[in-house]
C-alpha cells in the first residue's frame, strides 16, 4: 500500500479531491481511490505536508457518498 500511495504522490495525485471540510492537525483532508495489488481497490483519506503523507482512513468502500459518511463518522469519533 505504501508503494502504491508513494507512486501516486510522485504523479501529484492527479485524481485527488478534498474528502472533508474538517481538517486533521490543521491540514486539509484529501482522498483518492487506490488500486493496490495487495489490497485491491480502496479509498484513502490522507493529509499532505510537502513530501510527507499521513494516511488517516482506509476503506474498501468505493462509493464516494458512502465513503464520506464513513470518514465523517470516523473524524467525529477521533475528535478531528
Amino acid at each position: 500500500m505504501t508503494d502504491t500511495i508513494t507512486r501516486q504522490a510522485d504523479h501529484d495525485f492527479f485524481k485527488t479531491k478534498y474528502a472533508s471540510r474538517q481538517k486533521w492537525n490543521g491540514l486539509p483532508i484529501l482522498e483518492c481511490r487506490v488500486n493496490d495489488p495487495s489490497a485491491g481497490s480502496v479509498r484513502v483519506a490522507f493529509t499532505r505536508e510537502g513530501t510527507r503523507i499521513c494516511v488517516i482512513y482506509l476503506t474498501r468502500t468505493l462509493l464516494k457518498k458512502a465513503f464520506t459518511q464513513e470518514l465523517e463518522s470516523f473524524l467525529k469519533g477521533a475528535g478531528a
